[in-house]
């Protein structure tokens, strides 16, 4: 199966829409992409959906979900980053 780097506008928008309570840009070594939106959420279950809807676009079986601390839970999405006007990644 052959990966996919999605637009981050369309990650960080669906991330809102999952109820994400953050999220930021990140460049990412680990990633084919070199950037991930970083999506930050309060429910576990919340978090899971968000992972499993953009797992399968990425080419992956499945996004991790991670424990970020005070109770929140962290989703990695590989995107595409670069042109005008995008901003400067997070460190």
């Amino acid at each position: 199966m052959k990966n996919f780097a999605v637009p981050f506008r369309s990650v960080s928008g669906s991330s809102l829409a999952f109820g994400c309570a953050s999220w930021q840009v990140r460049r990412s070594v680990s990633s084919f992409s070199g950037a991930v939106v970083c999506a930050v959420f309060s429910s576990f279950s919340a978090a899971s959906a968000f992972a499993r809807r953009w797992a399968s676009a990425c080419g992956y079986k499945f996004c991790a979900v991670r424990p970020s601390g005070s109770g929140q839970f962290s989703v990695s999405v590989p995107v595409q980053w670069g042109g005008a006007g995008q901003g400067v990644l997070c460190a």
